[in-house]
């Protein structure tokens, strides 16, 4: 059969579909996605388990596909004892009159496999990434995003007539990358190493630094508590002299106003005796004897004391 394109229609006689346009394209420009920018659809982590697709266009079959905002996709729970790994693809859809993002889910197995890419009269698709999902895992590490956009077999860049063949690129980038991992691997490991040979040694030192201020910390503190305990010793020695000196001075100072008040006593006693033969004398000098006896003195002034006998007595006298 033949066929042409594209005329101008007359009278409705030129009616094209949309499949003649995406043919007509397709035949000078290529499946992939479009170079620039250089995250034009790319995969990488968002939150956990799920994951972002960078905005950017792609071309499939002469359709276009344009992701204008980022994309978040969900990847599946992971498999409790196997490892597997899905893979991110943008997929052209005859039926379904369009082209998405999708995830293809792959087999948990030991060792996994990529799942293989679709490509037939009704769905056609471009890898974009590769993700590694551990077992049990819960959440997406970058480390577990393999980029495949520029591997020409699963995806490519837009080119126009003639593809160019990025595999190369591709691979050699892989190496690199597989190389520069497995030095960091090996460096990590030497560090880890030497850590662990090293570990006992610095253990060792901290707990003889630690023993060290211990032992000062201890010597410091029972300084100061032989020191407290000297000084509490002798305080209390000071207060004691101090209390002994002035508590005998207070007693000789005692002993003189009793010995004072017993001479006052002794001549009041007298005066009183020389009185004895008035009732009312007798009966004072009882009382002055009583309190002589129960309280060894006379503990008032004995010229206040007997002022109120001397107003009262027969004779008007005085002492």
């Amino acid at each position: 059969m033949e066929r042409s394109a594209f005329f101008n229609s007359v009278a409705g006689d030129r009616k094209y579909k949309a499949e003649i346009f995406a043919g007509y394209f397709s035949k000078f420009i290529t499946n992939g996605i479009f170079p620039l920018p250089a995250d034009n659809l790319r995969i990488t982590v968002h939150d956990r388990m799920e994951i972002k697709a960078f905005k950017g266009t792609g071309y499939i079959n002469g359709y276009l596909y344009e992701n204008t905002d980022s994309l978040i996709l969900k990847v599946s729970p992971a498999h409790g004892v196997k490892p597997r790994i899905d893979k991110v693809v943008l997929r052209w859809s005859q039926v379904e009159r369009n082209i998405r993002i999708y995830i293809k889910e792959g087999i948990a197995d030991s060792p996994p496999s990529s799942p293989t890419l679709e490509r037939g009269a009704d769905i056609y698709e471009l890898g974009l990434a590769d993700i590694y999902v551990a077992q049990g895992a819960y959440e997406i590490k970058e480390a577990d995003i393999t980029d495949i956009r520029l591997d020409a077999e699963s995806c490519g860049i837009v080119n126009s007539i003639l593809q160019a063949d990025t595999t190369a690129i591709f691979n050699q980038y892989q190496d690199w990358f597989t190389t520069r991992t497995n030095q960091y691997d090996s460096e990590l490991v030497a560090f880890l190493a030497e850590y662990e040979d090293n570990k006992a040694d610095w253990q060792a030192e901290l707990n003889s630094w630690t023993e060290a201020k211990k032992l000062w910390y201890e010597n410091n503190l029972t300084q100061f508590l032989n020191e407290y305990a000297l000084a509490k010793s002798e305080w209390l020695a000071d207060m004691n002299s101090w209390f002994t000196a002035t508590t005998i001075a207070f007693e000789e100072e005692l002993s003189d106003k009793q010995d004072e008040y017993m001479a006052l006593a002794e001549t009041y006693l007298a005066q009183i005796e020389s009185l004895i033969g008035d009732a009312e004398a007798g009966e004072l000098l009882n009382r002055v004897r009583w309190l002589q006896e129960n309280l060894g003195f006379i503990p008032i002034d004995a010229g206040d004391f007997f002022e109120t006998y001397v107003d009262y007595s027969p004779d008007g006298g005085e002492f």
